[in-house]
């Protein structure tokens, strides 16, 4: 009885490890019959979200991005900002930092 209890002790937290581990493996195939599509029900409440932050979207008058790039293999780094007139669709990219890839951001 008493290696009994001792295998539980010890195999019981192996086998639930092991469990999580098998969960988080990015190799695995999805579950076969669409199990892992997103619920018909979910796609529509993120759509129908979607929907109204797009129409404010397009009634701002400008929206602005800063982006980051860096490219080891062209030894290349950059920092920009835009500003985009949504009416016009006139795009205003400015080039904050330039420089090679190990440079400083």
């Amino acid at each position: 009885m008493g290696s009994v209890i001792r295998w539980l002790v010890a195999g019981i937290p192996l086998i639930l490890v092991t469990g999580c581990f098998d969960e988080a493996d990015p190799n695995r195939e999805p579950p076969a019959g669409g199990d892992h599509l997103v619920p018909v029900q979910e796609a529509e409440r993120l759509a129908s979200a979607a929907r109204e932050r797009l129409e404010a979207w397009y009634r701002a008058p400008t929206s602005s991005y800063t982006w980051e790039y860096a490219n080891v293999g062209s030894d290349v780094r950059f920092k920009s900002f835009l500003v985009a007139d949504n009416r016009t669709r006139e795009v205003y990219h400015d080039l904050l930092t330039t420089g090679s890839y190990d440079a400083p951001g």
